[in-house]
């Protein structure tokens, strides 16, 4: 019986012996792990800094960008206008079979909208958002009409 009992204690011993490497094995491993999904969430948190900085930089390049454009194309645009009014003022004072008051106040208001338009030109240069580019669009529209 005691010889039984020592055989059997030395199979559970020798039984139980690898399932404890392997428990210490996998302790570790397991805080292994466990480091190297720290590391991981670190590195990824990193980058997604990295990534919202670079976008926020890229937007406000794109939005400069932007806004530069507008305010060349408005500028064109009002500069087109004074040569169209220029013209007009040519062409008026042309006029052989008009009358000379008529001609003067003609010219005077066509002086007035060119004075208007350079004004304008103005405030398209010190334009500072899109918005403000946008409502001095919408002046020229109005003053085209």
């Amino acid at each position: 019986m005691k010889k039984t009992a020592i055989s059997i204690i030395t199979a559970l011993s020798i039984g139980l012996a690898p399932a404890l490497i392997f428990a210490q094995s996998s302790d570790t491993d397991f805080k292994a792990a466990i480091e190297k999904m720290r590391t991981t969430r670190q590195e990824f948190r990193a980058a997604r800094d990295a990534a919202k900085t670079a976008t926020a930089a890229t937007r406000a390049d794109r939005e400069a960008k932007q806004l530069d454009r507008s305010k060349a194309l408005l500028t064109r645009l009002v500069d087109i206008a004074i040569k169209h009014s220029e013209r007009a003022k040519t062409r008026i004072s042309n006029i052989k079979s008009a009358d000379e008051a008529l001609k003067t106040q003609a010219i005077a208001e066509i002086d007035g909208d060119i004075a208007k338009l350079n004004d304008l030109k103005l405030r398209v240069a010190a334009a500072t958002t899109t918005d403000g580019v946008k409502t001095l669009a919408e002046e020229l529209k109005t003053y085209r009409r």
